[in-house]
Parts: C-alpha cells; sequence; structure tokens
C-alpha cells in the first residue's frame, strides 16, 4: 500500500490486482512511527537529570551531566579562589566541558585552529601529530554524538607557579575510522556508542586566568601521574614557549 502511493498508482488498481492492504513495507513504516514517537514522548529517568551540589550552582547550559567534587580537591579548589577572587568554579567546570565538544569537532574536521590558544603547545603538537599520522594512512577518524553522564573533579593541585585540574568526564561517544580512499570502515562503530570515560589534566600559570588543556589520560593511571604535578616537580619544566619548557638552557 505505501509503494502505490509513493508511486502514485490509485488504491482501487492496487486492491483490484488482489494485493493484501497491509504489507511487510508497510509495517516497517509503522513501526518506524511508533518508536520515533516513543523516544520523543518518553519521560526523562531521574538519574540523568542534574542535582544540586552543596555551593555549587547547576545552570541549564550544562546539560544533563551529574557533577560531583572528591573530597580531596576541596582544600586546593579553596585556595585558587583564595589566591584569585575571579576564580569560579562553576564557570571552569563549563568551559572544560565546553572544550570537550570544541575539541572533538575541531578533530573531526582536521582543523585545530578554532581551540589552539586553549591547549599547552605539548598538547598541540600532540593533537597534530595524531593528524598527521591519521592522514599519512589514508584515514578519517570521526568521533560524534558525545553525551556526557558525569562530570568530576578528581583532584586539584596548587603548584610552585602552576595550577592544575584534574576533570573526569563519562559517558558515551561514537568512535570510528574510515578508510579515506573507499570510506570503508576500518574500526570502531558508526551506529552503536561506546563508553567514554577520561581524565583531562588542565594548567595554568599563576599569574595567568585562561587554564590550557595539558594532557587527556585513562582515570585509571591518574594515581600515577598526579605526583609528577608536586610543586617539586613543575619549576624543571618552566612556562608554556619558555626555554625550560622547550628542554634547553638559556
Amino acid at each position: 500500500m505505501l509503494w502505490s502511493i509513493l508511486n502514485g498508482y490509485p488504491l482501487s488498481l492496487f486492491w483490484s490486482l488482489g494485493n493484501w492492504r497491509f504489507g511487510f513495507l508497510d509495517l516497517l513504516a509503522l513501526a518506524a512511527v511508533v518508536y520515533a514517537g516513543y523516544r520523543m514522548l518518553r519521560p526523562v529517568p531521574a538519574g540523568w537529570q542534574a542535582k544540586a551540589i552543596s555551593g555549587f550552582q547547576i545552570t541549564a547550559a550544562m546539560g544533563p551531566a551529574v557533577f560531583t567534587i572528591k573530597n580531596e580537591a576541596a582544600p586546593a579548589l579553596a585556595k585558587f579562589s583564595q589566591a584569585d577572587p575571579d576564580f569560579d568554579l562553576q564557570l571552569f567546570v563549563e568551559y572544560a566541558r565546553q572544550l570537550m565538544f570544541d575539541l572533538h569537532q575541531a578533530w573531526n574536521r582536521e582543523d585545530l585552529e578554532p581551540v589552539q590558544d586553549r591547549l599547552t603547545k605539548p598538547m598541540l603538537d600532540s593533537m597534530r601529530m595524531g593528524l598527521k599520522i591519521i592522514s599519512l594512512k589514508e584515514e578519517i577518524s570521526r568521533v560524534e554524538d558525545l553525551a556526557l553522564s558525569q562530570i568530576v573533579v578528581e583532584a586539584a593541585i596548587p603548584g610552585e607557579g602552576w595550577d592544575t585540574i584534574a576533570v573526569v568526564f563519562q559517558g558515551r561517544v561514537v568512535d570510528y575510522v574510515l578508510s579515506r580512499r573507499s570510506f570503508k570502515l576500518v574500526s570502531g562503530s558508526m551506529s552503536y556508542p561506546e563508553r567514554l570515560h577520561e581524565c583531562w589534566l588542565f594548567e595554568r600559570p599563576r599569574d595567568q586566568r585562561s587554564w590550557l588543556l595539558a594532557d587527556i589520560h585513562d582515570p585509571l593511571i591518574l594515581a600515577k601521574i598526579l605526583p609528577l604535578k608536586t610543586p617539586q616537580a613543575v619549576p624543571d619544566r618552566g612556562a608554556p614557549g619558555s626555554d625550560a619548557a622547550a628542554g634547553g638552557d638559556a
């Protein structure tokens, strides 16, 4: 029946030929409409709603992701606020969340220029190298349909001249790689999202307000990385763009 309607055949002719009024294609179309209506009208589960945290006001712009702060991070965050009255945890979390979306978009477009001022130089160089390798392999990498369910400020460290905040993102994302020539799927899935669980390290010099993404790690190895961010280790690094940061002496 659906086929006759799409092609402009009169229904009387369709039925006079002894065809069924409803065919397999009609059932599929009906099932698709019912499923689409269910997805649009179903209630949102309570667990996906943002919940209020003491001392932190969640805005609608942050979406449904649940935000929490680990107890270990609270003292350092308080020091950040004392040293910098302009430091706003709410704005920082929104900044980190937005950067994740912007970085994924820049990666998909293979153009890091829109986010380069929010990355440290080593991080920017690493991302550029990743895009170059993908290009040499004649592949296309895509990260799409990002949906965050939880944002956790895992740790905060006031270093000697440097501040560090570790933010853990949890959610789901569609991650896949295509052949640039044939557009055939090389790895991942274009249909089924996979679990996202990443730790993003943000740093800033003490005399600056801008936070820069310094690295992305597996949260399971975070305990091995954070000791490297202690005040004793930071002076050897130098500021971004300085001789010490470049690994050389003046």
